[in-house]
């Protein structure tokens, strides 16, 4: 369970990063009014999918 835990976090660090990457360049503009709610959305669906795995898994 931690290892998922930190795999995500990483992954959301990671794309954080690149899109700010990409803000600099010039590829698109990056607001935070528009990642921040995207990154609720996300951790919101990982929990859920992480509550329906280990359900599943006591039945």
């Amino acid at each position: 369970m931690t290892n998922s835990r930190g795999v995500f976090a990483a992954v959301v660090f990671v794309v954080i990063g690149v899109g700010f990457l990409f803000d600099e360049l010039d590829v698109f503009e990056l607001r935070l009014a528009y990642v921040l709610p995207l990154l609720l959305i996300v951790a919101g669906a990982w929990i859920i999918l992480g509550s329906a795995r280990r359900g599943s898994r006591g039945r």
